[in-house]
């Protein structure tokens, strides 16, 4: 029994490792979770074909590049950026620019290779920090358990986002920041240990932005715990590795684009800023989510109580939730919106992992050093119940979610890849986030007014395209194709007329329009 009991960890892992690639493996191609993974692949691509450019390129025809220059290109703000007459991203390039050599080596699947490897590296690291902290087997077996199933770390392998890659290296870059657990380490070790935990949690940043702002709460922590301590060796190595990542980030923004955080700040403060509710609104909203897919969290926030323990788990514990908790309060300050499509709050998804890795900790202490009573008989099986209700809403819920949200993507794909259409127009830029993996097959646009409806109708009149087909939400449209109730719609467009005929609906929220093109003398 005591060597089942010591394998159990390993055994959890290897569980785990064969679901994530259960879900991951199947993920269709061309299929994205979210729009945004749309725009990560075109680059991804763009790097994996040659194109070593920090500027999105996509090939077309000289055509469709002439009417992408005349207001049709199919993104734009929040999502992309022009700039000196090139088009960035607003996301951080570090994911799309790693994940582009797996993408040309294993093709589709490449580019969940980090995913992957970051959720299995964010358990391991958890295993490890346990392990050092003094925590059996039995506890630790039961700690990764509640990190694989109760909380969305797990799906986010198969969700094509860089979030788990920055909440994995955040796991792994905190604690050094905090105060120090199992044996002491000799001088280079300890140094060499922290330069590499400040240099996981800056690459975490250059990632996801919101890491950030984990890294800018975990530094002065850390050195105020260093200062209570006098055990400076390790926290000061940490901001130093974090400090030279840091700069690299901002000299390399500042190089490409002329801002010191690149073109994803404009989306909070640029002059076409997303808009966002206000703080306390947006920072109600991701608790709520938190404690809804993470309920776990919550033994991790309470956690807090053992900022004064004498055990240097409960501690360590203290410390991971505060840094976490300080996170969950200023990451709203930041984020231009709640998440959007998403499973759990994805903002805040390395505050989840060290509030849970925090809770873990904080039972092994509880568990372990001077107590009272009742806490020690109450901690266990609250935690328990806590990590429960997150199973059954992860691994119960979520698993179906999950495959029905790409069985979704794969059936408007395929309706569109069928549709005769060269062409698709769309009356808002997030629309064509979606259909990434169609732009080698249509030609997409964005219209988003009635000068670009012209522009459009006109440009393919010259080329002798008598018709397209149009995409606006369920709820309304855009300019030529409007209206919840309408079936059909005609617009004189000066020597032109188009006219719209409504279709089946594409997707959970797209209605389609059959747009033909005839002059006005034809009609």
């Amino acid at each position: 029994m005591d060597r089942i009991l010591q394998r159990a960890p390993a055994l959890v892992i290897l569980v785990g490792v064969a679901g994530t690639l259960a879900l991951a493996l199947p993920v269709p191609e061309g299929a994205f979770y979210s729009g945004d993974g749309g725009l990560k692949y075109l680059m991804a691509r763009q790097v994996a074909s040659g194109g070593l450019h920090a500027d999105l390129r996509i090939p077309a025809d000289g055509w469709v590049a002439a009417l992408w220059d005349r207001g049709l290109y199919p993104f734009g703000p929040p999502f992309v950026y022009a700039m000196d007459g090139a088009r960035y991203l607003s996301f951080p390039l570090l994911f799309p620019f790693a994940a582009a050599p797996l993408l040309a080596a294993f093709g589709w699947t490449g580019l969940f290779v980090l995913p992957l490897l970051a959720v299995w590296g964010a358990w391991i690291a958890a295993w490890a920090l346990l392990r050092r902290a003094g925590a059996g087997p039995g506890l630790v077996a039961v700690a990764l358990a509640a990190l694989v199933l109760a909380t969305p770390l797990t799906l986010y392998a198969a969700m094509f986002w860089e979030h788990a890659p920055a909440a994995a290296l955040a796991l792994a870059g905190v604690p050094a920041f905090g105060p120090r657990v199992g044996a002491p380490r000799s001088a280079a070790a300890a140094f060499a240990s922290g330069v590499a935990s400040g240099v996981a949690l800056g690459v975490a940043g250059w990632l996801r932005p919101e890491c950030l702002v984990v890294a800018a709460i975990a530094a002065p922590a850390g050195l105020a715990v260093a200062a209570r301590t006098r055990e400076w060796r390790s926290p000061v190595a940490a901001c130093a590795g974090l400090a030279a990542v840091a700069a690299g980030l901002v000299a390399t923004n500042l190089a490409i684009h002329g801002l010191p955080l690149g073109p994803h700040a404009l989306q909070v403060v640029g002059p076409e800023a997303m808009w966002r509710p206000g703080w306390p609104r947006l920072a109600t909203n991701l608790a709520l989510l938190l404690a809804a897919f993470a309920p776990l969290s919550i033994a991790g926030v309470a956690a807090l109580g053992l900022l004064r323990s004498s055990h240097p788990a409960g501690r360590l514990a203290a410390f991971l939730a505060a840094v976490a908790v300080a996170a969950c309060l200023a990451i709203p300050a930041v984020v231009p919106n709640s998440g959007g499509t998403q499973w759990g709050p994805r903002y805040l998804l390395a505050p989840i992992v060290l509030l849970t890795v925090a809770a873990a900790l904080a039972v092994h202490a509880v568990r372990a050093g001077p107590s009272p009573p009742l806490l020690r008989r109450l901690c266990p099986p609250v935690a328990a119940g806590l990590a429960l209700l997150g199973t059954i809403g992860n691994a119960g819920v979520g698993v179906p979610d999950l495959a029905d949200h790409y069985a979704d993507r794969v059936r408007f794909l395929d309706a569109l890849r069928a549709d005769p259409h060269r062409v698709i127009a769309a009356s808002y830029h997030y629309v064509p986030l979606e259909l990434a993996s169609l732009f080698d097959d249509k030609a997409v646009f964005t219209v988003l007014d009635e000068a670009g409806f012209r522009a459009l109708a006109a440009g393919l009149h010259e080329r002798g395209i008598d018709g397209y087909l149009f995409l606006s939400y369920a709820e309304g449209g855009s300019a030529g194709a409007a209206g919840t109730g309408e079936t059909r719609r005609t617009s004189d467009l000066d020597d032109l007329v188009v006219d719209c005929t409504r279709g089946p609906p594409i997707g959970p929220e797209w209605v389609s329009w059959d747009c033909r093109i005839a002059s006005a003398g034809q009609r």
